[in-house]
């Protein structure tokens, strides 16, 4: 059989199997999820500490998130193994202890200022490769579980994947005053790592914002922002490669500003231009390189986009300063979101984080990576940067009065997505370059699934991606979900690179990619900005890019009021039309077409439901998927662009079907 057919004739089996099993629901809880924690819970879990001699030794801390001090005569900590390990004395509200064989001097974990208390823990009582942990109080009742590495999930009180395993040198730590015993509790940290948990997020507020878009903007508020500069500028970057602002930056630490550069060392698929680097070296400013000790690097890569400048304005961009970012290039410049903020107390909150991760172990100074390297020859005159910036075309916009937060990753950008998309009432809509293999089952807990639940209750849910990348998967998005999906060319620019989205009237500015690694492994930062008339220029600016060649034909919103019984009567509006509707009712046992004079249907009975579709007067259309998959046009114009998936059961087996049909037919 010719190669090619016969891996079309599995894919297809594989589709036709996986399409007779029952549809699978699911439904996802806000964040923050869980109990309110009132009473002593595990803090940290660290498994590969060293102790300075070549070896490593385990340590466990609890907290008390009670009111009143608690006896811990009485509580253990057990193992998958059932080994056990007794707790002893009193621990005041709001307080942790450090429990470890023996205290370990010049370990972050036994530091001075914890109360580490010692038992016996013994130097290999954790699995290194991952376990379950348990805690128990003194009546022997599991009171707090967590399941990490690569263990098998606990059978008692665990939900989900288990938590990331730490690395030497780490430990997985409690991050919310919630508990719900899933692994968004938990980051790993060290004592060089932040861990602010979701609800420690300071609101900044009367900020001025200033916001703008990739290739639209040529840069130019960028280098306005960093030519304001008397004092300091200080830059987290994955990629600097800007002529003009290498040169800018050289300049400004010749006329004796603070200029600090802190780079990722090794970005993947790319090479820093160091000799024009060194430039800043030579006029006294810092140049330094973030994960540079491969065996305490605190990130897999620090992939921000952010400058402080003169402790009053923070730059965050969803792009690198590259020279087609930062110029009048036209289409060779990416399609990406920016902002200039100007608030002291938000630039002080990000200097903390700056100031964190520049003075690491892991951050090798510009000589400790290059040596002594003759200073560049290109470097441009203030004159020549001045001109040049002049010539950059740009209408500037600014609001005042605007409040907004800041998170970061790994500590809080997954958990302050999914709160702020599970209270969305009216839109999310985001632009993505591309999402992790991960984020393709619904079932995890990811920014789509919430996407899905938010379209589920009648969310305008909008994802945009570029047309490189998912293309069966917007196709599945479209058919078996509420979601709208399409794909976005590169016309007018070199790609879309965005990591953007807006929620109700607010906007997410990040460097944040949807995979789990940038989530949870890299630095990161997500810029929240909670103001309508910030939100309505994004909002332009995607809609421009939303209606540039999309793939899903709906625009119409509908809202359902779900049935309280099984099978009971629900009712659909669409939102925001006013007038009559025509409707095709899809069940199982054929269809069915109705009028409606306004824009609400009643069903008296849910049974057997797939799927309706609407349209208005002015043939605008839309469709609520109760269960399975569109699988024909039905005369709505809604495109159907895969195979068949009627009856799939839901979307991980969708996103499962997907790849295997890309492994297959790309072989």
């Amino acid at each position: 059989m010719h190669k090619g057919r016969g891996a079309l004739a599995i894919a297809v089996a594989l589709v036709m199997f996986l399409s007779a099993l029952p549809f699978t629901a699911f439904e996802s809880e806000a964040v923050p999820a869980g109990v309110d924690n009132n009473g002593v819970l595990l803090y940290e879990i660290g498994y590969k500490l060293p102790d300075g001699n070549g070896e490593f030794y385990d340590g466990v801390s609890v907290k008390n998130y009670g009111n009143t001090t608690v006896s811990l005569n009485g509580y253990s900590i057990v193992d998958k193994s059932g080994r056990n390990v007794s707790l002893s004395g009193s621990l005041a509200a709001g307080a942790f202890a450090v429990f470890v064989n023996s205290k370990v001097d010049d370990s972050w974990f036994c530091a001075d200022g914890r109360d580490v208390r010692t038992c016996s823990l013994g130097s290999t009582f954790l699995n290194n490769g991952g376990d379950n942990v348990y805690l128990k109080d003194s009546s022997g009742t599991i009171i707090d579980v967590v399941s990490y590495g690569s263990i098998e999930t606990p059978t008692t009180g665990w939900v989900g994947p288990a938590a990331d395993g730490s690395t030497a040198d780490q430990a997985i730590k409690r991050v919310e005053p919630t508990d719900t015993n899933t692994r968004f509790d938990w980051i790993a940290t060290s004592g060089e790592h932040t861990s602010n948990g979701f609800r420690e997020v300071p609101q900044f507020d009367d900020c001025i914002v200033e916001p703008f878009v990739f290739p639209d903007a040529n840069g130019r508020p960028i280098f306005d922002a960093v030519m304001s500069a008397d004092t300091s500028i200080h830059i987290s970057i994955y990629m600097m490669t800007s002529d003009y602002m290498i040169s800018l930056l050289a300049n400004k630490a010749s006329a004796g500003v603070d200029v600090k550069l802190l780079l990722e060392n090794k970005p993947l698929g790319y090479t820093h231009p160091l000799e024009k680097l060194t430039a800043i070296e030579h006029a006294g400013g810092k140049v330094s390189f973030i994960g540079f000790d491969s065996d305490h690097d605190r990130y897999s890569y620090v992939h921000n986009k952010y400058a402080i400048i003169d402790g009053e304005k923070v730059v965050v961009t969803s792009e690198n300063w590259t020279g087609t970012n930062l110029s009048n290039a036209g289409n060779k410049g990416n399609r990406g979101w920016g902002a200039v903020v100007t608030s002291s107390g938000y630039a002080a909150y990000m200097e903390t984080y700056f100031s964190n991760d520049w003075n690491g172990s892991d951050v090798g100074s510009f000589t400790e990576k290059v040596g002594s390297v003759t200073a560049w020859g290109g470097k441009k005159s203030d004159t020549q940067i001045e001109d040049y910036v002049d010539s950059l075309p740009y209408t500037k916009r600014e609001f005042d009065g605007v409040s907004l937060r800041m998170y970061m990753s790994p500590d809080n950008t997954l958990k302050a997505l999914q709160y702020y998309m599970e209270s969305a009432e009216d839109r999310i809509y985001t632009e993505q370059m591309d999402i992790g293999k991960d984020f393709y089952d619904l079932s995890n807990e990811t920014p789509l699934r919430w996407m899905k639940a938010a379209a589920d209750r009648g969310v305008d849910s909008r994802f945009l991606i570029k047309d490189t990348e998912a293309k069966d998967f917007v196709d599945t998005l479209n058919t078996s979900t509420n979601i709208k999906a399409s794909m976005m060319t590169n016309n007018g620019y070199s790609t879309m690179h965005n990591k953007g989205v807006i929620i109700d009237d607010c906007v997410w500015v990040s460097s944040v990619n949807w995979t789990m690694n940038a989530f949870q492994n890299n630095r990161e930062c997500g810029l929240y900005i909670m103001d309508e008339g910030v939100t309505s220029f994004y909002l332009g600016e995607y809609m421009e890019d939303w209606n540039h060649d999309y793939k899903s034909g709906d625009t119409l919103t509908v809202v359902p009021v779900m049935p309280s019984v099984e099978d009971g009567p629900v009712s659909f509006t669409v939102k925001g039309v006013v007038g009559g509707c025509e409707w095709k009712i899809i069940t199982e046992d054929g269809e069915e077409s109705r009028s409606t004079e306004g824009s609400t249907l009643s069903l008296e009975s849910s049974a057997n439901l797939k799927y309706v579709l609407v349209k208005d007067s002015n043939d605008n259309t839309g469709r609520f998927i109760f269960k399975g998959a569109i699988v024909e046009d039905d005369g709505f114009d809604i495109p159907v662009k895969t195979v068949a998936i009627a009856g799939a059961t839901g979307a991980g087996i969708l996103g499962f079907i997907i790849l295997m049909l890309r492994r297959i037919l790309s072989r």
